[in-house]
């Protein structure tokens, strides 16, 4: 697989793991992925630090332990074996299914967003891949959160994984328009898809413009044109996004299998459908196309 000068190889990546069952998914991508050979790659968790002030003084004093970091990863030993335990379980996937990576195994104490950041900044990480919510009911709330707090925070990509895929015959992109087709075709780039990965660009044109709330009708046979020409400018511009971001792809992978289509966005398409509506028509998209 090669790659634009624009798009360097990932060397460093993170995969973040809980045990859960989309941890576990997770996992599964990663190991599906065709990493390069000598990227490290570190299987990280988090135990989830309590308030300091938690702890009594003398506690801090019969320790002698300046950090109370320490003090929190000695108090919860349970905690500390179970992560571990978590940890080396993925790590030992993608040992057997990634050989040439360095598999590095790493437990953080503290709150999980922002000690996945930090190892992020740490390891000038490339890609972050995680599962998208936790075990419990309470977990899955947390872990969205954190999700989302990696999405918004991160310095690098953050893959999200809710399925199991063993692997990775096609994926999907999202186009919004040419910008846009840049930035995920460099992403998908760097991105080590299988070299019989197939990629597939969709760009959906909302059906109708949004219609402002006490503008006044149109004459007879002017609202048809007028729609007419923006659904026309809409598909043109989406094309264009599409095209550019094959352009793009085959420029830095030529050998890849890389198309571009212009769907409807919407389902159910009225006078009152923005660009908001066309996740729904995204979804389905995705489900045909496998």
């Amino acid at each position: 697989m090669s790659h634009a000068p624009s798009a360097p190889v990932i060397q460093n990546a993170i995969l973040a793991t809980d045990g859960s069952a989309n941890a576990a998914a997770a996992t599964t991508f990663a190991g599906a992925l065709a990493w390069s050979p000598g990227t490290r790659i570190s299987v990280a968790s988090v135990i989830e630090a309590p308030n300091p002030g938690d702890l009594s003084v003398t506690q801090w004093e019969e320790q002698e332990l300046a950090d109370w970091r320490l003090i929190i990863e000695h108090s919860y030993a349970t905690a500390r074996q179970q992560a571990m335990s978590e940890i080396g379980e993925a790590a030992d996937v993608l040992r057997e299914r990634c050989p040439g990576v360095a598999i590095e195994e790493v437990l953080r104490v503290g709150e999980p967003a922002t000690e996945l950041l930090s190892l992020a900044r740490s390891t000038d990480a490339g890609l972050i891949i995680a599962g998208a919510r936790g075990r419990t009911a309470l977990e899955r709330l947390l872990l969205g959160s954190v999700s989302e707090a990696l999405v918004a925070e991160a310095p690098c990509p953050v893959l999200l994984a809710r399925q199991t895929v063993n692997d990775i015959r096609v994926v999907l992109v999202a186009l919004r328009s040419a910008t846009s087709a840049d930035r995920l075709a460099e992403a998908c780039l760097r991105l080590p898809l299988p070299a019989a990965t197939r990629v597939v660009a969709v760009t959906a044109s909302a059906p109708r413009p949004p219609v402002p709330s006490g503008s006044r009708p149109l004459a007879p046979g002017k609202t048809e044109a007028l729609l007419a020409a923006w659904e026309e400018a809409e598909r043109a511009e989406a094309e264009a996004a599409g095209s550019r971001f094959v352009e793009r792809m085959h420029a830095g992978d030529p050998g890849r299998d890389v198309s571009a289509r212009v769907i409807r966005g919407g389902l159910r398409p009225s006078a009152f459908e923005t660009r908001a509506d066309i996740a729904p028509a995204l979804l389905a998209e995705a489900e045909a196309i496998e």
